[in-house]
């Protein structure tokens, strides 16, 4: 009977064990990892720490608003996002961050958050489009891995003094405006298919590409100097205005498939596109102390408008409309 009784015990064990086991394993696979198409959206860190076990996210993410999220918050285990992740129009958050995430399929919206001043993603890499707009007290962010594949990025009136771990090569549209504090832009980008916009950043803005070597239209305002010693096509315009360099060169340029406008530079004393063969048509104005311009090989363009005093002006025989000065 002893013995019996016993192996009873030792049954109802194994099955205590076998259920408790069971139900682990249905709790974890009951956690909800998103719906495609659907956004959750995370109240407190209780809810952000209720994904926690979500390796990828199948939906998309956003922080609340009303009642917005404040302090800091972290959605740490997250290490996919399929869609977007959404911070925006939240005034009490201070600090936000995903130390697992390491990417993110759709749009990186990060926007309109008046107090927060960390933002800690470090081993994020890729992402679809970045937003990251009116950020008025974040001094940098921390990605640590750099961010190098994004298809479109927008960064735009922040408080940034760098673009530390923003390490794109490709993208189809850079627009980079209105950061007071950003005097040095430095970026290993190749190729811009659609458009690069810079603006209105710091004072003495500094503009540094070294491996561009295509785009499709590229802006510049506000700049004091630029280097892009590998650029070779575009595929739109080419548009310098209202900047504090005293030297532009584009050497390499041989093809603007558009127009070129180099116009209300006050500084600009010397401007040299020296391998440039044909343009769609030139404006070359209102730059008031520009004396010493070369277009070597330049031999079509539909056509050529430039006024100004010249010293020295090297034009190739144009196959173009007419020329006017």
């Amino acid at each position: 009977m002893g013995s019996e009784k016993m192996v009873k015990q030792s049954f109802t064990r194994v099955w205590v064990v076998l259920y408790c086991l069971v139900q682990l394993c249905y709790c974890q696979s009951s956690v909800d990892c998103g719906t495609k198409g659907v956004t959750r959206t995370i109240k407190a860190q209780s809810d952000a720490t209720a994904i926690a076990s979500c390796t990828v996210f199948s939906g998309s993410i956003a922080l609340a608003t009303a009642p917005a999220v404040s302090g800091t918050l972290s959605i740490d285990g997250v290490q996919e996002i399929l869609e977007d992740l959404v911070v925006q129009n939240i005034g009490s958050l201070t600090s936000f961050g995903g130390k697992d995430l390491r990417r993110i399929n759709g749009n990186f919206i990060y926007r309109n958050l008046t107090l927060i001043s960390t933002t800690n993603f470090p081993v994020l890499s890729t992402v679809g489009t970045i937003s990251f707009v009116a950020l008025p007290a974040s001094p940098n962010f921390d990605f640590t891995a750099g961010i190098t594949s994004v298809a479109n990025v927008t960064i735009s009136d922040t408080f940034l003094s760098s673009l530390e771990g923003i390490n794109l090569k490709n993208a189809d549209i850079v627009q980079i405006d209105n950061n007071r504090r950003l005097k040095n832009i430095t970026l290993p980008l190749e190729t811009a298919k659609i458009r690069i916009t810079m603006s209105a950043n710091g004072i003495n803005a500094d503009v540094n590409l070294p491996q561009l070597t295509s785009a499709g239209s590229i802006i510049f305002r506000n700049i004091s100097t630029i280097s892009m010693p590998s650029l070779s096509f575009l595929s739109g315009d080419l548009s310098l205005q209202s900047s504090y360099m005293t030297n532009f060169s584009a050497d390499s340029l041989s093809v603007i498939t558009q127009d070129l406008y180099l116009q209300d530079n006050a500084q600009l004393k010397k401007a040299s596109f020296a391998g440039l063969l044909s343009a769609s048509s030139m404006e070359i104005t209102n730059n008031s102390v520009l004396t010493n311009i070369t277009f070597e090989k330049l031999s079509r363009a539909e056509r050529v408008s430039f006024d100004g005093k010249f010293s020295r002006y090297v034009f190739l025989v144009l196959e173009s409309s007419p020329l006017t000065c």
